[in-house]
């Protein structure tokens, strides 16, 4: 038999648990990214994703992951050369329909996002 009443024993499981559950995402770490938004300052669309994509595909910019957050498009990289090689092409090539910014990016899972 337990000193502490059930209630006590459920509260600090509980709040180990969240815990845990906050913790989870500083595990992953994060990569270099580009960060793109539209100069007419709309939100970034699925097709217009699937363009840089296809341009950055085109150009050899060997990308991991793009996602939309926030109405901005985040293209994540392995490596920061990689991430300066794009920033340098989508700035010569898209820079009258794209802002550019560099940023690091979470590699946390979409689920844990």
């Amino acid at each position: 038999m337990s000193q502490f009443p059930r209630w006590k024993s459920i509260t600090v499981l509980v709040a180990l648990i969240l815990g845990i559950l906050f913790a989870i995402p500083n595990l992953y770490g994060t990569d270099p990214a580009v960060q793109l938004a539209a100069r007419n300052y709309d939100a970034i669309t699925p097709p217009q994703e699937q363009a840089v994509e296809a341009f950055l595909r085109g150009k050899q910019a060997n990308f991991v992951d793009s996602y939309i957050e926030d109405g901005k498009l985040q293209v994540r990289f392995s490596q920061t050369a990689e991430q300066l090689k794009a920033r340098d092409l989508i700035s010569e090539d898209l820079a009258d329909t794209y802002i550019v910014a560099l940023t690091k990016t979470p590699r946390t899972p979409k689920i844990l996002r």
